[in-house]
C-alpha cells in the first residue's frame, strides 16, 4: 500500500498453475495426454481527497452541489483464465519410419475493468470493460523417413482453426457525458483465423 499527499493506492495479486499427464503405452506406440489450466487476477484500489479534482466531478456528474464529494475510488482490475488441452500419438523408435499425429485445444478469457467512483454516494463517473475471449482447435503431425542412418527426410504439417471475441463497454452517470450519447456504449468484435503450416527437413 502507498499513501500520499491527497492519496492513497492499494494492490492484491494472485496466481494459480495446475497441470496433469496422461501416459499409455500401446504395441507400436505411445499415447500422452496433457491437460493445463493458469488462473491469475490482480486488483488496485486508489483513493483522491483532492478537493479541486472533487469539485470538477461535482460539475461533470451533474448531481451534487459542489464541494459535496468526499474521495474519488479508483477501482482496476485484471484477470485471465487459460486451459489447454493436448493429445498426441508417437510411434515407437524406428530404423525406416517415425511418426507424430496429436490434437490441441485452448480456451482463453481475460477482463480488464477499471472504474471512477465518487463518494459518499457511489456516483459512477466512469466504468469501462474489456473483455475478451479465444479459442483455438488445431491438429498436427510430423513423419519422418530414415533413407539410411545417416540420412533422413521430415515432413510436418499443423492445422489451426482460432476464434476470437474482443468486446469494449462504458458506463457512466455523468450528465455531461449523457448529453453527448456517451452514457452507456458496447462495442463487440468477433475475429476468425485459420493458420495452415507446413514443413519439410532433411537432415545428414
Amino acid at each position: 500500500a502507498f499513501t500520499g499527499a491527497g492519496a492513497s493506492l492499494s494492490r492484491s495479486f494472485k496466481n494459480s498453475f495446475y497441470t496433469g499427464t496422461f501416459e499409455y503405452k500401446f504395441e507400436a506406440a505411445t499415447l500422452t495426454a496433457t491437460s493445463s489450466y493458469v488462473e491469475e487476477q490482480s486488483s488496485t484500489r486508489s483513493i483522491v481527497t483532492v478537493p479541486a479534482t472533487l469539485n470538477a466531478l461535482d460539475g461533470l456528474l451533474g448531481r451534487l452541489p459542489p464541494n459535496t464529494s468526499t474521495s474519488l475510488n479508483v477501482l482496476g482490475g485484471f484477470g485471465a483464465e487459460k486451459s489447454t488441452q493436448e493429445i498426441r500419438l508417437t510411434s515407437d523408435a524406428s530404423e525406416t519410419w517415425e511418426w507424430i499425429v496429436g490434437l490441441y485445444y485452448a480456451d482463453e478469457t481475460t477482463f480488464d475493468t477499471q472504474s471512477l467512483i465518487v463518494q459518499p454516494d457511489d456516483g459512477n463517473f466512469q466504468t469501462s470493460s474489456g473483455p475478451s475471449f479465444y479459442k483455438e482447435y488445431a491438429a498436427f503431425g510430423n513423419l519422418t523417413y530414415y533413407v539410411t542412418p545417416d540420412f533422413d527426410l521430415t515432413v510436418g504439417a499443423r492445422l489451426s482453426r482460432s476464434e476470437m471475441v474482443l468486446r469494449a463497454e462504458s458506463t457512466t452517470d455523468s450528465a455531461l457525458l449523457a448529453s453527448f450519447g456517451l452514457n452507456s456504449l458496447s462495442v463487440s468484435r468477433p475475429v476468425k483465423a485459420t493458420v495452415d503450416t507446413w514443413s519439410f527437413a532433411a537432415r545428414y
